[in-house]
C-alpha cells in the first residue's frame, strides 16, 4: 500500500511539474497542430463518432428543422462531414490554422464551412444555433468561457452535445496488447495537460453541463485493427505531439519510439502482425436551452 501511494505521489509530482514549467513557458497546446502534415495525418487515421451518434444528437431537437449546425474543435473535419445532410448549414471552427486548411481541403460541400476560431470567442450571431457540437475537444476547452459563447448562441430548445470517442479502445482480441495499451496510457499521460486528461478519464461526468435537461448517450462498435493501426493513431494525438516537443524528436523517431515501448512490454511478433478486433465506445452528454 505504501509502495502504490508514493507512486501516485510521484506521478502527482510529475504532472504537476510538467503543467508548471508549460504555465510559464507560453505552453500552448492547440500550437502543436500547426503542422501540415500532422493534420493530414489527423484525418486519415483518427475515429470519430458514427451515423448513429449523429441521428441520436439529432433526435434531441424533438424533429425542430435544423438550421445551423456548429461544430466546435473540428480539427480537420472528420466530424463536421458526420453532419453533412442533417441541417441546412454547418460551420467548423477550430483554432488551429493547418486543422482548418485540411479541413478545406478535405471537406468540399455547399453547406458546410470552416473557419479559423478558438471555443472561447465564437464567431456565430446570437440565438442562431441548432445543434452545437465538440468532438473529441471539450476536454482542452476553457469550459467556462465556452459554455458562456454556448448560451449566447444558441437557440431556445438547442442541444449543446459534447462527444467522446474512446480511441484507440479495447483490443478484443488480445489480452496481453490490451494490457499493453492499458500501462501505455499511464506512460503517454505525462506528455498532457493534467486536467484534460482527467476530465477525458471520466468519460465527461466532471463536466458540469450548463442546463438541467441533460441527456447521456451511449454507444459501442466494434471494428477491425492492427498493431500499426494503434501506432498511427497515437501519433495523431496531443500526448504524441507534446512528447515530439519536450523531447525534440521528429515524427518518424517519435513513431520509433512508441514501437519501442511496446517492444520492451513484450508484445511478440504474432500479436505485432495479427488482426485484431478492437471496441470504441461513444459518449455523448447533451445539454438542452430552455
Amino acid at each position: 500500500r505504501i509502495q502504490i501511494l508514493f507512486e501516485i505521489e510521484m506521478r502527482r509530482i510529475c504532472f504537476t511539474s510538467i503543467q508548471f514549467r508549460r504555465a510559464f513557458s507560453g505552453y500552448r497546446p492547440e500550437k502543436l497542430y500547426e503542422n501540415q502534415d500532422l493534420s493530414d495525418s489527423y484525418i486519415k487515421k483518427r475515429y470519430t463518432l458514427s451515423d448513429q451518434s449523429v441521428y441520436d444528437i439529432q433526435s434531441l431537437c424533438q424533429n425542430r428543422p435544423i438550421n445551423l449546425w456548429v461544430d466546435v474543435g473540428c480539427g480537420p473535419g472528420i466530424s463536421t462531414r458526420k453532419f453533412i445532410g442533417h441541417a441546412d448549414s454547418i460551420v467548423g471552427l477550430d483554432i488551429s490554422h493547418s486543422q482548418i486548411a485540411t479541413a478545406l481541403a478535405n471537406v468540399i460541400h455547399p453547406s458546410v464551412t470552416f473557419k479559423v476560431a478558438p471555443s472561447e470567442k465564437l464567431p456565430v450571431e446570437s440565438d442562431s444555433v441548432d445543434v452545437l457540437t465538440a468532438v473529441q475537444a471539450a476536454h482542452y476547452f476553457n469550459l467556462p468561457r465556452f459554455f458562456e459563447e454556448a448560451n449566447r448562441i444558441l437557440k431556445t430548445g438547442g442541444v449543446l452535445a459534447l462527444v467522446r470517442v474512446e480511441s484507440p479502445g479495447e483490443i478484443l482480441s488480445s489480452t496481453v496488447f490490451n494490457e499493453a495499451i492499458k500501462q501505455f496510457f499511464f506512460y503517454f499521460r505525462q506528455y498532457d495537460i493534467p486536467e484534460s486528461v482527467d476530465i477525458w478519464k471520466s468519460k465527461y461526468e466532471s463536466i458540469e453541463m450548463p442546463y438541467p435537461e441533460t441527456h447521456v448517450i451511449t454507444l459501442e462498435e466494434v471494428f477491425e485493427t492492427t498493431f500499426d493501426d494503434i501506432i498511427d493513431i497515437y501519433t495523431t494525438y496531443s500526448h504524441f505531439l507534446h512528447m515530439l516537443k519536450e523531447r525534440n524528436l521528429t515524427k518518424a523517431e517519435g513513431r520509433e519510439a512508441l514501437v519501442n515501448w511496446f517492444n520492451d512490454f513484450g508484445l511478440d511478433d504474432n500479436v505485432k502482425t495479427a488482426k485484431h478486433k478492437l471496441r470504441v465506445e461513444t459518449v455523448v452528454r447533451a445539454s438542452i436551452k430552455k
